[in-house]
């Protein structure tokens, strides 16, 4: 029922958008795009780009329908809108893409659609955080497997030196989540001599934090 409104209810504003002068069509449509992909209407994003509406269209702040979608974990609504041209490492203001959005959120349908576009593993965010440095923030695993797939450079690191497995450390928990990706990123062979620009080594970090497990497995590996 609500999503019957919800398209009765755009389908009026599709109606009243052809009276309004050809910008603020054009403008009114955009907005239409970009709130269809945030819920997911496939059938009325279809009809918008069928009917000329650019997918990369942005609003003031710079966001695409396909970081709307993103934002929302809409993975098909994603792809409709990557099929149409739509470009997975657009950013917006604060220097989200869609690319790096799938990546925070775990949407990892999402992250193996935009790899297979061409997403940019070197591309970064308003913090200077890369998709790998994202995905070990959160200790997203799978992410970051799927990323070392598609080429990832696993010692890569920020402006504070840090890399994937400083990240997890500093950035995380120390619980379970955060211990299996550093166990996970030592097997794929993250080098633990390196340390940031505040002198600091991964299992340093760790100790510093008394996550136990982590040092343990750092430790096991040679780390100093």
């Amino acid at each position: 029922m609500r999503r019957t409104i919800f398209l009765s209810f755009f389908s009026s504003l599709l109606a009243w958008c052809s009276v309004l002068p050809a910008n603020a069509q054009t403008l009114a449509a955009e907005v239409l795009l970009r709130e269809a992909a945030g819920k997911g209407e496939i059938p009325l994003i279809r009809r918008l780009l069928e009917e000329g509406v650019r997918p990369d269209a942005t609003e003031p702040s710079a966001a695409t329908a396909l970081i709307a979608a993103a934002y929302r974990n809409q993975t098909e609504a994603a792809r409709a809108l990557i099929e149409a041209g739509a470009d997975v490492n657009r950013q917006d203001s604060s220097g989200q893409s869609a690319f790096l959005i799938a990546v925070s959120n775990a949407n990892i349908d999402l992250v193996k659609l935009a790899l297979r576009r061409g997403a940019n593993l070197d591309s970064r965010d308003g913090g200077n955080a890369s998709a790998l440095i994202r995905a070990a923030r959160h200790g997203h695993g799978a992410v970051i497997l799927e990323l070392l797939r598609g080429g990832a450079e696993l010692n890569q690191v920020t402006r504070a030196g840090r890399t994937a497995l400083i990240e997890t450390i500093v950035m995380g928990d120390g619980e379970k989540r955060h211990a299996d990706t550093v166990r996970f990123l030592v097997k794929a062979g993250a080098d633990l001599s390196i340390r940031d620009h505040a002198g600091l080594s991964a299992l340093q970090h760790a100790l510093q934090r008394e996550f136990r497990e982590i040092a343990a497995i750092l430790i096991n590996a040679g780390g100093r």
